[in-house]
């Protein structure tokens, strides 16, 4: 090969390559590995409803499978993971943009805690939350009635 040519191919291959290693610097809007969420607030069909709680921020959980799919919200007074992971506010500012926020799996009993929650009721819920799919999968849905 001749000079000019060589020269031009092997700026084009470093080019190419610094373009691969500044992608791989880039800010993941991922949180990392899996991880426990743990979220308490109140449950409402719409997110109108869920803005008018005393919670800081409104999460939507997508519920799919089981016949029609459907949607709930919830007003979320606290939201906490276990370990040394990210905090759980900063989880809800990952999926926020999606909707729903978080795509609810699990037991179909544990499920059916949430998704059928009438109105208005304090929830604690807790799970294995996964950034990359928004998979939500419960292992655990306490309710009580709302004062």
């Amino acid at each position: 090969m001749n000079g000019p040519i060589r020269t031009l191919l092997l700026t084009i291959a470093l080019a190419l390559m610094t373009t691969a290693a500044a992608a791989q610097d880039l800010p993941s809007d991922r949180f990392g590995p899996p991880l426990i969420l743990r979220l308490k607030g109140v449950v409402e069909p719409t997110p109108e409803a869920a803005r008018h709680t005393d919670g800081f921020a409104v999460v939507s959980l997508g519920f799919l499978g089981d016949g029609a799919p459907a949607q709930r919200w919830l007003g979320v007074d606290d939201a906490r993971t276990l370990g040394d992971g990210p905090l759980g506010k900063d989880v809800l500012e990952v999926v926020e943009p999606f909707q729903p926020n978080l795509l609810v799996a699990g037991p179909a009993d544990i499920v059916a805690e949430l998704r059928d929650a009438p109105p208005g009721t304090v929830l604690d819920i807790e799970g294995l939350v996964d950034g990359d799919s928004r998979t939500y999968y419960l292992r655990r849905v306490e309710r009580e009635v709302a004062v």
